[in-house]
């Protein structure tokens, strides 16, 4: 899982489309090695965008057009899109936290 902060502080000197494109690079990773990949995307101000678990190489277009789509703004606590997002998930996996950590 993947969880990608979008707030207005990343959008300071180029941070959201690092970030982005770490997700990016780690997400295409993981559907390379068999992995269950999903992307969370945070702001702050309609909440979190969520790209559902996909798996397989050919899912690769289906990440990148997501992170691509995603514009930075508004502000909010990333222990909020934490805790939201691990109420969504079932399961084991790992969570991958892409942030700034301001508000």
């Amino acid at each position: 899982m993947l969880l990608v902060d979008a707030s207005t502080s990343m959008d300071f000197e180029g941070k959201n489309t690092r970030a982005l494109e770490l997700a990016s690079s780690l997400g295409f990773m993981g559907l390379l090695g068999g992995e269950r990949v999903s992307a969370h995307v945070f702001n702050g101000k309609g909440g979190t965008r969520m790209l559902k678990p996909i798996r397989g190489r050919g899912k690769r277009r289906e990440l990148f057009s997501f992170l691509e789509s995603v514009e930075p703004g508004g502000d909010g606590p990333v222990e909020e899109a934490v805790e939201a997002m691990l109420k969504m998930h079932r399961g084991r996996g790992s969570l991958i936290v892409i942030s700034d950590f301001l508000t």
